[in-house]
């Protein structure tokens, strides 16, 4: 008999070595696991702090509820053997979860997760419970684990962003974290009586592999006469900042790909664009005086192109969140073939509070 009230789980953080696997089995359920395959690549790329995790709980539902596991990384062929399993997206198997949580971002977004139950083949309502632990099992790893290895003063980070008006949950506490893109399929499991913070929902657009807009030949929407695209410099980097209340800072804009907008001789940028640690179309903008010429469409296409470019060899999903009342930018997203396919939010969950609750 299948227990899914009390499912037997297993979860380790992962090494490494380990996170190619991981990713072909992500690969497989795209579109839907792009913002953590993007995430994860970032993370492999880049220098990481030493708070940052890729963490992962099986369920396995055909276990005898009373062998409640929570595996660990360390003597277990179990993580192995179910990396080297044949990913597939055309059967449910056993749920599971992957996430990318760095506490270090503390304002900023700290935790990526995606439920293999996102991908419509894959999910399942009769296994509500089993989804639920899945959820459960991820945030007592980071409350039990993570949250007391970090500081119970608020690094200077946050109270940069406190400073300068930034959107935050005051006052300060390290058991509050910040989780980002979240579907609607996963955020119902976040206990709503732990919500410190809740962000207006956003469209997530994807763009096809197939997309031509992508394509380095592709001249379609070219620059007005004028203007020039260039490379974001470090001191122009507190304009974008002064430009937004979304709580970033400094360090973490110098490292997204970005994409600057010149007019003429002027070496101040008039427009600009990212690409999230997600590689996600970020903070487009452009000045005022220069709206209603198209400028929004070229740098998000710009962007569609270098992040194709970063991604070479893979497959070229790109994807962007666009709020459900910015219709100036949703349109942007549909002329480069953009398809809004789900909902997505940004959630704080104060995990002293979800983790301390009768589940």
């Amino acid at each position: 008999m299948t227990h899914l009230n009390k499912p037997n789980i297993k979860s380790a953080a992962l090494s490494r070595a380990q996170l190619p696997r991981l990713l072909e089995k992500l690969d497989t359920l795209l579109p839907y696991s792009i913002p953590l395959v993007r995430r994860i690549q970032f993370h492999l790329d880049h220098a990481i702090s030493k708070s940052a995790r890729i963490y992962i709980a099986v369920a396995d539902t055909e276990a005898n509820s009373n062998n409640h596991e929570s595996g660990s990384n360390e003597g277990g062929n179990w993580l192995n053997e179910w990396l080297l399993e044949k990913p597939t997206a055309t059967e449910s198997g056993s749920p599971w979860l992957a996430a990318h949580i760095d506490l270090m971002s503390y304002g900023q977004t700290q935790g990526w997760v995606f439920g293999s139950w996102e991908h419509p083949s894959i999910y399942d309502p009769h296994k509500h419970s089993v989804y639920k632990a899945l959820m459960n099992q991820l945030f007592t790893y980071i409350y039990t684990v993570l949250v007391p290895e970090m500081s119970t003063e608020p690094p200077e980070d946050w109270l940069l962003l406190k400073r300068t008006g930034k959107r935050l949950t005051q006052p300060f506490s390290r058991s509050k974290v910040l989780f980002g893109t979240l579907s609607d399929k996963v955020w119902e499991y976040f206990d709503e009586s732990a919500r410190s913070r809740i962000d207006p929902s956003y469209y997530k657009y994807i763009f096809r592999p197939e997309n031509k807009v992508t394509q380095p030949d592709d001249d379609s929407f070219p620059l007005p006469e004028g203007y020039r695209f260039g490379e974001m410099q470090p001191h122009d980097l507190q304009v974008v900042l002064d430009r937004t209340d979304i709580p970033r800072t400094l360090h973490t804009l110098s490292q997204y790909v970005s994409v600057s907008l010149f007019y003429g001789n002027d070496e101040r940028p008039i427009g600009w664009g990212f690409l999230g640690k997600d590689a996600s179309i970020s903070s487009l903008h452009t000045e005022p005086q220069h709206r209603g010429k198209g400028l929004a469409v070229c740098l998000s296409k710009e962007l569609l192109k270098r992040q194709g470019s970063a991604f070479a060899g893979q497959q070229s999903w790109g994807h962007a969140d666009v709020s459900k009342e910015n219709a100036p930018s949703r349109r942007v997203m549909e002329k480069l073939g953009g398809v809004p396919m789900w909902m997505v939010m940004w959630c704080e969950i104060d995990l002293e509070i979800a983790c301390g609750s009768d589940r």
